[in-house]
């Protein structure tokens, strides 16, 4: 199951969508509107995924207003560094980045990201 928090159609109030096929998820967030918040959450569960259901969900990270994920250095045996770089780098041209270990869980890190904003209230 995954959570979808999206707060445009209830003003400032925020309505959990709960969804259990990615492909409704996709639909929902398939792209960025100007008018909709979403953050999408990630805690460990995309370190734990294989590569190509990964590949799929980070358009939805990446069309979203900001994400916030956690990730292991590594999951049975595979390497997660440089996927979760690639991913940085990827999100870093939309995004201001924070990337850093957390400190009470020596190999975890936490990679967060908020679009930057454009127009004329930048």
């Amino acid at each position: 199951m995954i959570g979808a928090f999206d707060n445009r159609d209830s003003g400032e109030s925020i309505q959990p969508q709960f969804v259990s096929d990615i492909g409704a998820l996709e639909t929902k967030w398939g792209k960025n509107e100007d008018d909709s918040r979403k953050l999408f959450v990630a805690l460990w569960s995309l370190s734990e995924t294989p590569i190509a259901l990964r590949d799929r969900l980070t358009s939805l990270a990446l069309n979203s207003t900001g994400f916030l994920l956690s990730y292991q250095l590594a999951h049975d045996g595979h390497s997660n560094v440089s996927w979760f770089e690639e991913f940085s780098d990827t999100a870093s041209e939309q995004f201001d980045m924070f990337h850093a270990e957390i400190q009470h869980l020596p190999g975890n890190y936490y990679l967060f990201g908020t679009r930057r904003r454009t127009g004329p209230n930048s």
